[in-house]
């Protein structure tokens, strides 16, 4: 999946936007050998390449009532 940045854009924010965390950075910079160059902060138009991770399914929680 590609991903254009926006000014001020950080890997790890990207990450939590896409996935719903930030555990992912290491992945993403592998996948793109130089982003560590930016700096935390990445300019504006840079195109990189986000892994694609699957979310995990969420259990079905029993449901309760206040009032039986």
């Amino acid at each position: 999946m590609e991903y254009r940045t926006k000014d001020g854009d950080v890997v790890d924010d990207i990450c939590y936007r896409q996935y719903g965390r930030s555990g992912y950075a290491l992945q993403v910079y592998e996948l793109n050998p130089g982003l560590a160059e930016y700096g935390p902060r990445l300019p504006a138009g840079l195109i990189i390449q986000l892994p694609e991770i699957s979310k995990p399914e969420t259990p079905e929680l029993p449901k309760i009532s206040l009032f039986d």
